[in-house]
């Protein structure tokens, strides 16, 4: 069987970068956000977390997303 890839070089404008460098940024935020209060979840309870026990931390992370764009 022949595998046919194809490679793109992107060549974002200034503007573009400064874009995608605070979307990444927002990303990050959030991610971060999310495993301190994964971690000092788990610190408290010292439990497992499964997904049933992070609906709670779901709401409190659409709001900062909602606060930092």
């Amino acid at each position: 069987m022949l595998t046919m890839t194809y490679e793109y070089k992107l060549q974002p404008t200034p503007e573009q970068i400064a874009i995608i460098e605070q979307t990444l940024d927002v990303c990050r935020s959030v991610w971060n956000f999310a495993l301190r209060q994964r971690k000092d979840w788990c610190a408290s309870r010292k439990s497992s977390v499964n997904a049933c026990s992070l609906t709670g931390i779901l709401s409190w992370l659409i709001i900062f997303v909602m606060v930092l764009a």
